[in-house]
């Protein structure tokens, strides 16, 4: 990763030595530090104070390093050039724990190699008639916003090698494994795209991508890449700043809603002229996005810091004029992490969102609008964007005029504009469904247990289970099996306005229906309201994973429409239900007259901005030949319907 990169520096800036320091928190230069130094003397500005402060901490860490490697230093000074000229190289990793230490650096680095030359020379005993060079290398998560306030010249922003050349960078990863499951990258480009994703994103999921493959066997590749992005996902975490809440499903729920908020909701800024103006700012991350405090000690700028820094979910881009002058966005949250975040979100080990099959799409679509949903929840209350507004950020529309009449019915559109009204809210329910591995939000089981799993299950009417938890009348013999417990737990779906009680992340309940559903195959129960009341919503998710001629058959949906509209539903999913239909927008949105009144929501996930740019390689990856390919007669979705 970044840490082999920045020792690798030295030897590409062709220096006798390299001195590696992991920055700590300690290495920082308070901003009360520099103020105090400041009064001390008079008429001293921030930088002067703050070039003086990085001075002494550069020597601190020469003089530390020459006391532990004392052998080392002794045969360093001992090699010189011809020229009687050593050259040094300083490197300082995860540099985001000192960033007023790093300006220092990139805005007075003559002085400070100076500074750091004479330490060398003292403490090493280097002789006066030798020259010493002190170069700095630095790097860390986030630490590209180390430029502000300093002259251009002064540095050089290096694009890590997998950015520059990741297919240079995979190979050399993959060099000396001698095992046929790692693909080499240009067959992972074709054969693994969102693998690929992940590869090209860092040096380190490049490594924990060849790391899986090679330890997978041909059968595991057979089957799509979903299984092995998900093992990626967890060795990325294990590796990496969310290792400390690893084991806290809430609060894994929580970083990825906001990592999705700040892609879909963060505002331009409008950066200061006056340079310390604009460094307060940059320091304090309180812009582009007001994230909901949460916790004890908990603030938006802290979230934001922990989202770049901690994390890496978040690139911070310059903060400089060009960052106005050019209406470019503040953060930047690519496929990759977003991906990631909507793992951390919450997907039961028993299903896979990725999956290449009629059914992995009725997941993902299903998640999507989780996902969108619970990313407002991530945002200020005051601030957060209106239900209505998150749909449409994954494809929601209302459907186009049928016969020079509305399409969606007057039920639909009252409550899509009562959506565009309503803010979401903390919903709580029962907490073994968000916080225990075995019972995460969606949920698929082959066989229904009382106050077992979540299950959503078309079952056949001899079935003699089916009466206990029968919802529809049993003349139409169309049935839904809900477990007991799941019921229940929505039932019991609650919110609590006072204060205190909102500390903690609920995102939406979320569930996918096992086999073809004469409903619905997707479920995500909510909370919203506004300042004076609050109700819980459903949103209904019929998926149509069509391609090529393939044509939504509008006459038989609509009876799946009827069906959800049933009064019988209304204990287990509230009286507040939005049905909507997901497909690509080709689809959903034909040309010509309708010959069939349209009474659902158009939910065109082609048209999603969370994954804008994968999600035509995972259509096509469903699509029939690879269908065929990677799943054929084990598709949890019969083919003809397709």
């Amino acid at each position: 990763g970044k840490t082999v990169e920045l020792c690798g520096s030295a030897c590409t800036r062709q220096a006798n030595l390299a001195i590696y320091h992991q920055a700590r928190t300690k290495d920082e230069i308070g901003i009360q530090i520099i103020e105090e130094k400041m009064k001390e003397t008079e008429g001293m500005n921030f930088q002067e104070a703050r070039k003086l402060l990085a001075e002494t901490k550069v020597q601190n860490i020469i003089e530390s390093t020459i006391k532990h490697n004392n052998d080392l230093f002794c045969q360093f000074a001992k090699t010189t050039t011809p020229e009687k000229k050593l050259k040094l190289v300083l490197t300082i990793d995860e540099a985001s724990k000192c960033r007023q230490l790093v300006r220092a650096i990139v805005r007075d680095y003559t002085a400070l190699g100076n500074a750091a030359a004479k330490s060398i020379r003292s403490e090493a005993m280097i002789p006066c008639d030798v020259e010493i060079t002190v170069l700095f290398s630095i790097a860390g998560t986030g630490a590209a916003a180390a430029d502000i306030g300093s002259l251009p010249e002064n540095f050089k922003l290096v694009e890590p090698p997998i950015m520059e050349n990741p297919k240079k960078v995979y190979e050399a990863i993959c060099a000396g494994r001698n095992n046929e499951n790692v693909l080499s990258y240009d067959s992972l480009v074709v054969e693994g795209p969102i693998l690929w994703k992940f590869a090209r994103h860092n040096a380190r999921f490049a490594s924990i991508v060849v790391e899986v493959l090679a330890k997978s066997d041909s059968s595991q590749l057979d089957l799509g890449e979903g299984t092995l992005v998900r093992k990626v996902v967890k060795n990325f975490i294990d590796s990496n700043g969310l290792s400390h809440i690893a084991d806290k499903p809430a609060k894994l729920a929580q970083v990825g809603a906001q990592a999705l908020a700040v892609h879909l909701f963060q505002q331009l800024v409008n950066v200061p002229d006056d340079e310390n103006e604009r460094r307060k700012l940059a320091d304090s991350y309180d812009y582009g996005i007001q994230l909901e405090a949460m916790g004890s000690g908990e603030s938006s700028s802290k979230a934001m810091k922990r989202l770049v820094h901690n994390y890496g979910l978040v690139i911070a881009n310059a903060f400089d004029s060009t960052l106005e002058a050019a209406k470019k966005k503040p953060f930047m949250v690519d496929d990759a992490m977003q991906l990631l975040a909507m793992v951390l979100l919450g997907v039961s080990p028993n299903i896979n969102l990725l999956e290449s099959s009629s059914f992995g799409y009725e997941v993902l679509s299903t998640h999507l609008v989780k996902c969108a949903i619970a990313s407002t929840l991530a945002i200020e209350k005051a601030k957060r964007p209106t239900v209505q507004v998150a749909l449409e950020k994954v494809g929601f529309r209302l459907n186009r005029e049928h016969a020079g009449k509305p399409s969606t019915s007057f039920y639909d559109k009252d409550l899509w504009d009562e959506l565009g009204r309503k803010v979401a809210l903390p919903g709580k329910y029962r907490t073994a469904y968000r916080d225990t591995t075995q019972h995460r939000q969606e949920m698929t089981c082959k066989e229904v247990k009382e106050n077992t799993f979540p299950v959503l299950l078309r079952t056949q009417p001899s079935d003699t289970t089916t009466a206990k938890f029968e919802l529809i009348k049993p003349t139409e013999r169309k049935y839904l099996l809900v477990d007991k417990d799941f019921i229940e737990a929505i039932s019991e779906m609650t919110h609590d306005p006072s204060p205190g009680n909102d500390l903690e992340f609920w995102p939406p309940l979320a569930t996918v229906a096992k086999g073809s559903s004469p409903y619905a195959d997707g479920y995500v129960n909510f909370v919203a309201g506004d300042e004076n009341s609050w109700l819980t919503y459903t949103v209904m998710v019929q998926s149509k994973d069509y391609f090529n001629s393939s044509r939504i058959n509008t006459k038989d949906l609509m009876g799946n429409v009827e069906r959800c509209q049933s009064q019988e539903l209304t204990n287990a999913f509230g009286k507040h239900r939005l049905m909507c239909v997901a497909s690509r927008l080709n689809k959903l949105v034909v040309a010509g007259e309708c010959h069939y009144f349209r009474d659902y929501m158009v939910y065109a996930t082609d048209e999603s901005q969370i994954l804008s740019q994968l999600m035509a390689r995972l259509d096509e990856q469903r699509n029939n030949g690879v269908l065929r390919k990677f799943t054929g007669a084990v598709s949890l979705k019969s083919m003809s319907e397709a």
